[in-house]
Formats: structure tokens, C-alpha cells, sequence
């Protein structure tokens, strides 16, 4: 498997907080998962000096199996949320927004968010791979800049844990990263939660092998249902963890480990 990362060259698009560019945040944020993609074994390239279309010709020359540009956004000083945009709905890329949004949303504090397609785009448009098109939250808002600059490696890890799942590679955590700060973020998931991160929980518990009442893989609908508790409580079990079916702290740490 083989990943293009390609961020934002817009170095002229300024940060309505911490005299910076996208150019700059969105580097650190594809270098950040680079290597996290390296470390989930995971080969992933990225040239953030090199002009975009030298950069798909060079990405059509690897082979690669997925193309994703990372930038954030601005519109009018107010608008927040996480932005992804793929091809069409027929493509790999589509599957691919879709492993890798819940991830960025949950992460990223903006409110507005959604997954569109967008054929105009050039990055998408041009590359013989599948794209994934990330815009991790607006920088013209300045609490929501002030985050990005601070976050750049977790929004970074956000997007390999997303293109982990696209794959069906396991995910490492960053041992760098507190884990502690991680669990803390998370809500407590019970019976009939629903929610962005119930999403991840059933992702996650499905890459675990961990089934519903049925026998089946869980549906990743959001919706912490007698399916997704059964499966939580098959989890605990084998994790030796109180079998409650509450993912909390404990439940949390070792699906994330």
C-alpha cells in the first residue's frame, strides 16, 4: 500500500492567529502523517515544496494506491467544520472520505461538516489513484487557527487512523501522544449514544473481529445499538476488562493502544 500526501502550497493564505500560512500548518500536519503512516506500515510520500502537478505526475510515476491534499479552509470569518471532497460516489475515494472523516471531525473543534463530491478539483480530478481531499477546519476563525497550529500532529495522526481503516490496517497509537489526553476527549459510549464517535467505536471493534447478536460485522450507523453493546461486551471479555458494555476510560485505552 502506498499513500501521496500533498498539503497545501497556499503560503499567501494567512492564519487569522499566530502569524502563519496554510502552507506552513498543513506541512506539519502531512509530515505528522507520514509518519504515522510509516509507522503503521504504511509507505506514504510527501514533497511539500514540489509544484502540485509535479506532484501527481510524480504520484501517478510511484503507483500509488491513494492520493489525499490536506488544507484547511476560509470563507467568512465565522463558518467552521471539517470539509472532505472526493470524486464521484463510484470511486475509491469516496470510501476512502468516509473512513478518514470521522476521525478529522471528532478531532477538529468546527461545527459545519460534511463529505461532498467535487470532480472540479484538480487534485482529484488529475490523479490516476483514488483522492481523498481533506479540509481540516477554517483558519480564517481564530480560535479554530490557534487549534490547528496547536493540533498539527494529532490532526495529522487523524487522517492515518482514517487511511489505516481505508486499508484495513491496523492502527498504532503514538506513543508520543498522551494517551491519557486522548481517553479524556472521548465521551463515555452506553446503550443508544449515538454520534460521531460511536462511528470510530464500531470501526474500531469491527477491526477487533468483535461481532453483534447476529454474528455480523457491525453497521458503522453511529448508533450504539444492542449489536454495537454486544460487541463492546465480547471486547471486555477478551480484554479481561468489567464486561458493563460503557466504553469508558479503561475500554477507551486498550481499543486505542
Amino acid at each position: 500500500m502506498k499513500v501521496y500526501l500533498s498539503p497545501s502550497g497556499q503560503y499567501a493564505n494567512t492564519y487569522s492567529y499566530g502569524n502563519t500560512t496554510e502552507k506552513e500548518q498543513c506541512t506539519k500536519i502531512a509530515l505528522a502523517c507520514q509518519a504515522a503512516l510509516q509507522r503503521c506500515g504504511i509507505e506514504a510520500l510527501c514533497e511539500p515544496d514540489v509544484e502540485f502537478y509535479q506532484r501527481i505526475a510524480n504520484a501517478d510515476a510511484a503507483g500509488v494506491d491513494l492520493y489525499v491534499p490536506i488544507h484547511t479552509n476560509a470563507f467568512n470569518g465565522q463558518t467552521t467544520g471539517t470539509r472532505m471532497f472526493y470524486y464521484s460516489v463510484l470511486s475509491k475515494g469516496f470510501k476512502a472520505c468516509k473512513a478518514i472523516f470521522p476521525y478529522v471531525d471528532e478531532l477538529c473543534p468546527g461545527t459545519s461538516s460534511n463529505i461532498k463530491s467535487n470532480p472540479g478539483l484538480i487534485e482529484l480530478k488529475k490523479p490516476k489513484a483514488p483522492g481523498a481531499y481533506v479540509e481540516c477546519d477554517f483558519h480564517d476563525v481564530p480560535k479554530i487557527a490557534k487549534f490547528i497550529i496547536e493540533h498539527t500532529t494529532e490532526i495529522g495522526e487523524a487522517i492515518a487512523h482514517g487511511i489505516c481503516d481505508y486499508f484495513g490496517v491496523k492502527y498504532f497509537i503514538n506513543e508520543s501522544v498522551s494517551q491519557n489526553t486522548i481517553i479524556i476527549e472521548l465521551p463515555k459510549i452506553f446503550r443508544n449514544s449515538s454520534g460521531r464517535t460511536v462511528m470510530a467505536l464500531q470501526a474500531l471493534l469491527n477491526d477487533y473481529g468483535c461481532r453483534g447478536e447476529d454474528g455480523e460485522k457491525l453497521k458503522v450507523d453511529g448508533i450504539a445499538g444492542a449489536n454495537t453493546i454486544h460487541a463492546v461486551k465480547v471486547y471486555q471479555d477478551a480484554m479481561d476488562l468489567e464486561t458493563d458494555g460503557i466504553v469508558g476510560a479503561d475500554t477507551w485505552g486498550k481499543l486505542l493502544k
